[in-house]
């Protein structure tokens, strides 16, 4: 059974990429407050999701109010297209006397994506999306 198990994965993916579902390269930047975790993206046909989670770098630093920002690269590192998004539960919560690390979901899906994704950067900027106007960054 230990034979099988590669094999299949293997073709899993393979199949997936047949479909036209294609894996970008996903850059993090470092940030001095939150941490990005399990970031995935994923390009089916014109479609581009973005999931991941933040928690803080230092657990017991004030409460994070930041917010995620998306960048789609194509294989020449030229922008795609460039979106905010806040990221929930907001703020991170607080562990107070506790070992538990928590921990915000993040999940954006991109629709109209006309040319192929080569790279997603994700990155953390200080503000809430939602507190932004057009074109302005806390």
């Amino acid at each position: 059974m230990r034979v099988f198990f590669p094999i299949l994965l293997s073709l899993s993916v393979i199949a997936q990429l047949a479909q036209g579902d294609l894996l970008p390269k996903i850059e993090l930047p470092q940030n001095a407050t939150l941490e990005i975790l399990d970031a995935i993206a994923v390009q089916s046909d014109s479609t581009v999701a973005v999931s991941g989670r933040v928690k803080r770098l230092i657990p017991w630093a004030d409460t994070a109010w930041d917010h995620i920002e998306i960048s789609l690269l194509d294989e020449n590192g030229s922008s795609i297209i460039q979106i905010e998004t806040d990221y929930s539960p907001r703020p991170i919560p607080h562990p107070y006397r506790s070992a538990y690390e928590p921990s915000s979901r993040f999940a954006v899906r991109i629709k109209g994506i006309s040319r192929h994704v080569h790279a997603v950067r994700i990155a953390c900027f200080p503000g809430s999306v939602s507190h932004l106007k057009a074109g302005e960054r806390e």
